[in-house]
């Protein structure tokens, strides 16, 4: 009968512990600029490149989730050369691009999500 009773008073215990982690919350502040990284390299490039796109924080600020948006826009003749929507994003963005069949240039990379962007230039020898 005690490990009985024991085996009760734990998973009450237990029960009430995980519905205190559930119902706590984080005070947040800040803003996306201030909470966020992009990271583009090697800039310049011979045409492969990587970004990073992520939050620095354990606290995302407003707007972070949702919709990602990225363009690449060649700022010779205007063209989005890449172009991804990721419909529900929350934790980040790790791609490697491959523009080598692209023309030498600048090149735009746009990053939205939600109503933030972030702009980066890319430069193609």
């Amino acid at each position: 009968m005690k490990n009985i009773l024991l085996i009760l008073i734990l998973t009450i215990s237990t029960i009430h512990s995980l519905n205190a982690q559930n119902t706590d919350t984080i005070n947040c502040s800040g803003s996306l600029e201030e909470t966020t990284v992009l990271n583009i390299f090697p800039n310049p490039t011979e045409g492969t490149f990587e970004i990073v796109y992520k939050s620095i924080t354990e606290c995302p600020p407003a707007g972070w989730g949702g919709m990602l948006i990225i363009n690449i826009i060649n700022q010779i003749n205007n063209t989005t050369v890449y172009s991804e929507t990721i419909l529900v994003f929350e934790d980040e963005y790790i791609r490697t691009i491959d523009l080598t069949d692209q023309e030498r240039g600048v090149y735009t990379i746009e990053m939205t999500v939600g109503n933030k962007t972030k702009i980066r230039r890319e430069v193609l020898k």
